[in-house]
């Protein structure tokens, strides 16, 4: 039986304050809270005690760093005072243990043993390194985080071979949680928790591996992958080519990533790289994805108004999928596929008869596709012999199944992400197709996205639901998102959004993130937030109206034909030459209209 599927309930763990440890006890009395990781300082009660402190301090951290709290005064006078005479020692130590308790410090001697009140010391993550600790303190932001007692340095020689002790075991603590956590965050998809526990973890161990292959991934999940690359680069040459099987990780992940994430297409997805306010679904679509590497698949249809995020989300997920090696094929529906029978399949089976993985599928299924797709739009060698004479058109059953077969063929071979978007104007017999690959995810390795406008495929909700399909709404987005998106936005086109200006467009666009863009560069464009259309339409009718009429009409050309828009027919059907279509298309890139993922060369070319 299939595990339960928690979807859009994986909750990423975030870095950030949400408060402050106590500053005393149930009684009124001080506590003290260690702050030797990422700063140097003490904290008694309300008073701070720094490295300025000089020899209180010094008092406290031997003291707190030893087992038990406790130590011999004559270990004590030797480390801090090692130049002076005993009974010089004696008198300094008696002043400063003296000092201490004014602060509410409970320090005592015991015979030859000065001890520190146990209790009375704080038990966080600078005292004690453990993963609940971590969670409670670091991440939520209440104490600082960084190397031990940085900068903190001794002129007395046998403490500070104490410290450089310290310093090493502190250190050993840290980086083993580190890693556990960096692990977890990776197992949960939050992506922002374990860019920084990475870069965190790089400070102790700067070639670790696990956290430079995940920041190389972070990094190129925000849409960076030069940068990435550079990452990987970088820690290549520090291996160096003698390094054998070490260096294998690394060069795989930086071949995933330096693969090409489109076939020539126009595309219209957002132009902003800030992607805000959707940590959570992110999350969960990748926990759902991963599980099909072990024959557990299953299907999500994701649905809201447009603009929301669908495809955004969609986009995501495939940058983590090529990440993760899953492989990607994705379509999406038009309104006039709803008269074109099988076009999401007529669309994908050229790509997926030239995977490998093909080879797998039986050879009526085979006989059978091929049918349906001649042979000069395979990409690669058809499988099996395409000079074989051709069978009949199998009947409609027959022919669902020949797609199943070759399906679970490619997914068998590598994990299979299949992305179909606005099936709203899905046809019946590709719908048909899915609610089949639907009943029989359980046991393929193959996860299904779809998005829709209604909380069902077709136009209308259709007869048949498979039980297994996991229908989710895509929520607005939070004002404290779209406020943080708006002003990301802004600060990459350097304008500066107030408070007052950032409320009204969370009021505005209500939680839409397409809307909410449109809005913020109106207002970054002409400069007045009262001016903007009150509805998206006028947004949009505006923008048009600045264009060229040129690059209108390359616009225009490229909506027509949708996902089958190269740079190349758009100059064919518009018969202009290389350099003008070049010249529009960087007009309405450079407007935010379009986004060109195309090797110009083929343009150039023809």
């Amino acid at each position: 039986m299939a595990r339960p599927r928690p979807h859009f309930q994986a909750s990423p763990l975030r870095l950030g304050s949400t408060g402050a440890l106590p500053t005393h006890d149930a009684s009124g009395q001080p506590m003290i809270r260690l702050q030797t990781l990422g700063a140097a300082v003490l904290m008694v009660g309300d008073l701070r005690l720094s490295a300025a402190a000089g020899t209180l301090f010094s008092v406290l951290v031997r003291l707190s760093g030893t087992p038990g709290m406790m130590l011999s005064r004559e270990v004590l006078r030797r480390s801090l005072w090692p130049d002076q005479e005993e009974v010089r020692q004696r008198a300094n130590l008696r002043q400063a243990l003296y000092k201490l308790r004014g602060f509410g410090v409970r320090v005592t001697m015991h015979g030859d043993v000065v001890l520190l009140d146990e209790t009375q010391v704080l038990r966080s993550f600078s005292r004690e390194r453990t993963a609940e600790t971590f969670e409670r303190d670091v991440t939520l932001g209440h104490e600082p985080f960084g190397p031990f007692l940085p900068g903190f340095a001794v002129p007395w020689p046998e403490f500070q071979e104490w410290i450089d002790v310290q310093r090493e075991a502190v250190h050993a603590d840290v980086r083993r949680v580190l890693i556990d956590q960096l692990r977890r965050r990776r197992e949960r998809a939050d992506w922002g928790g374990a860019d920084a526990l990475a870069r965190w973890l790089l400070q102790f161990d700067p070639l670790n591996e696990e956290a430079t292959l995940t920041v190389a991934e972070c990094t190129a999940l925000s849409g960076s992958k030069t940068e990435a690359l550079a990452i990987l680069d970088r820690y290549l040459a520090e291996l160096g080519p003698a390094a054998g099987d070490i260096r294998l990780p690394a060069t795989m992940l930086r071949k995933r990533i330096a693969e090409p994430a489109s076939r020539g297409r126009l595309s219209f997805a957002p132009t902003e790289r800030h992607f805000v306010g959707r940590d959570a679904e992110l999350a969960s679509l990748t926990l759902s994805m991963r599980r099909a590497r072990w024959h557990d698949g299953s299907a999500v249809l994701l649905h809201g108004p447009p603009g929301i995020g669908k495809s955004r989300l969609g986009h995501e997920l495939d940058k983590v999928a090529t990440i993760e090696g899953i492989r990607v094929v994705q379509t999406s529906c038009r309104e006039s596929d709803l008269l074109r029978p099988l076009s999401v399949f007529l669309d994908v089976l050229p790509e997926l008869m030239s995977h490998a993985g093909a080879l797998g599928c039986a050879p009526e299924s085979l006989a059978a596709l091929r049918r349906l797709v001649p042979a000069e739009r395979w990409s690669g060698d058809p499988p099996g012999d395409a000079t074989a004479p051709r069978a009949p058109m199998p009947m409609a059953a027959s022919l669902r199944r020949s797609i199943i077969d070759l399906l679970s063929a490619v997914s068998d071979e590598r994990p299979l992400l299949l992305i179909v978007e606005d099936v709203h104007w899905i046809d019946e017999h590709s719908w048909d197709v899915l609610a089949d690959l639907i009943d029989r995810a359980s046991a393929m390795r193959v996860f299904l996205l779809m998005t829709s406008r209604e909380p069902h495929a077709r136009p209308q909700r259709p007869q048949r639901v498979p039980l297994g399909l996991d229908v989710h709404r895509v929520p607005p987005l939070s004002s404290d998102s779209c406020l943080l998106l708006s002003r990301a936005i802004g600060d990459d086109l350097a304008a500066t959004i107030t408070d007052d200006l950032g409320e009204w467009f969370v009021r505005a666009s209500e939680g839409i993130p397409l809307f909410l863009r449109a809005l913020v560069s109106h207002w970054i464009e002409t400069g007045e937030a009262g001016g903007v259309p009150p509805t998206l339409q006028g947004v949009i009718e505006q923008r048009l109206s600045q264009l060229s009429g040129d690059a209108l009409r390359v616009l225009q050309t490229a909506a027509l034909l949708g996902k089958w828009a190269t740079c190349e027919r758009v100059a064919l059907v518009l018969q202009q030459s290389a350099s003008t279509t070049i010249g529009n298309i960087s007009e309405l890139e450079s407007n935010g209209m379009l986004v060109s993922t195309v090797h110009f060369a083929l343009l150039v070319m023809s």
